[in-house]
């Protein structure tokens, strides 16, 4: 049993980890607005648009609640597998190096690294790690709906802001407002080249420019729109793992019905949403409003992509391809941390300097193909080793000494 429990979970977390690149590269490869306004990435012709929508609806915010309610289900996972004696302190020293190996991929890789806040919010949902099922969900809607509350804080905000602006007689202190809040989904021309000259820079500028993008990412980001997220969706997940979900527990009928109820309606909400979103000229208080709504349905599409994942793995579909989307998620922490090693070689002066160079489809055509070296490198990776690279590092030094490293086959 344990065999089929341990692949359902890795198969989802492999194709959490594949998935969430399809948004992260956007951030990679243009300035500015770019990540939420496709306008920066790519301008209005038609497939590039179309790109656009397609990603908001199917991706956008789904992948990573995918990772994040793994990661509660991991927390249990790791609690359980070792004597209960000691288990604190063992989920601190992860949850420290976790912090650190986030801190260095930020500064160093992807100002949107997901690793440290992970870590910071593992501590925080720690204590609840003993409480039912039921009590776990309804924390976890708790804890999102504060987010959708903070997300409609801000929209109230912009539209205030927006109306004060547009003033004859506004204040300078009010203009600033507005191009505050505004900057969510635009960006000036002049901070769009200058960050552009940057990023195709020498290491120096590259690292000077995305330390502007972590200190915003760690400051405002994290405790007004990614804490209270992530709390509610690692609850949901350590409450999924808590009922045997993850593992499988239920029969193959429950989790195609289930996918079936979650994941074509949370599209169709996701389709007016973006057409929101779009007939507002990609405003900030229309993100605000729209992103609100997408903290509740994410979540649920992101369900629905597990269940239909794991009703495939459970009716021995697709073997080859489960084996591999499984080796990926075995590696999730190298396959993330090297899909933004990849991207620095790729879009920054580090390498061939196609920072804002390319089309979104070009774009979509490098996810492709590193996807392709994931899904080519990390099952004859585990063939020889028991672990990633990076999965080794986080053991050893979280349990203070090297881990065995090479597979028992190959010693």
């Amino acid at each position: 049993m344990q065999p089929a429990r341990i692949t359902s979970i890795d198969t989802v977390r492999g194709v959490a980890v594949l998935g969430i690149l399809v948004m992260n590269v956007i951030g990679m490869a243009y300035a500015g607005a770019a990540y939420l306004n496709p306008i920066y990435a790519g301008g209005a012709e038609p497939a590039n648009m179309w790109l656009w929508a397609v990603a908001y609806v199917t991706v956008d915010g789904k992948m990573r609640a995918l990772f994040a309610m793994l990661f509660g289900a991991s927390l249990l996972l790791m609690a359980e597998s070792g004597p209960a004696e000691g288990a604190t302190r063992r989920h601190l020293a992860r949850m420290a190096v976790l912090f650190l190996i986030g801190l260095a991929h930020g500064s160093l890789l992807w100002a949107g690294d997901i690793l440290l806040p992970f870590a910071l919010v593992g501590l925080a949902v720690w204590p609840l790690r003993r409480q039912p099922p039921s009590r776990l969900f309804l924390l976890g809607v708790i804890a999102l709906g504060l987010q959708v509350a903070i997300n409609l804080s801000f929209g109230m905000q912009a539209l205030a802001a927006q109306a004060a602006a547009a003033a004859p007689d506004a204040s300078q202190a009010v203009l600033d407002a507005w191009a505050s809040l505004r900057s969510v989904t635009y960006t000036d021309p002049a901070d769009v080249a200058r960050e552009t000259a940057m990023y195709r820079g020498s290491p120096g500028q590259i690292l000077a420019i995305r330390h502007e993008a972590v200190m915003f990412a760690r400051f405002f980001l994290l405790p007004f729109t990614f804490f209270a997220e992530s709390v509610g969706l690692l609850l949901i997940g350590m409450g999924l793992y808590r009922l045997g979900w993850w593992q499988g527990g239920f029969d193959g009928a429950h989790y195609r019905k289930l996918a079936l109820a979650l994941i074509l309606p949370g599209w169709a909400i996701g389709v007016f949403l973006a057409w929101r979103f779009f007939v507002s000229g990609f405003s900030a208080p229309a993100f605000f409003f729209t992103d609100s709504a997408r903290v509740l349905v994410a979540p649920a599409v992101a369900v629905g992509y597990a269940a239909l994942i794991i009703a495939a793995v459970k009716s021995g579909a697709f073997p080859r391809l489960v084996a591999r989307l499984a080796a990926c998620g075995r590696m999730a922490l190298s396959n993330y941390v090297a899909a933004s090693l990849l991207g620095n070689l790729i879009f920054t002066g580090i390498g061939l300097g196609l920072f804002g160079e390319l089309s979104r489809p070009q774009v979509m055509l490098v996810v492709l193909g590193i996807w392709a070296l994931q899904l080519a490198w990390s099952r004859p990776w585990l063939e020889h080793f028991r672990y990633g690279p990076l999965e080794w590092l986080w053991r050893s030094l979280a349990r203070g000494r090297p881990q065995p490293f090479r597979s028992p086959a190959y010693p």
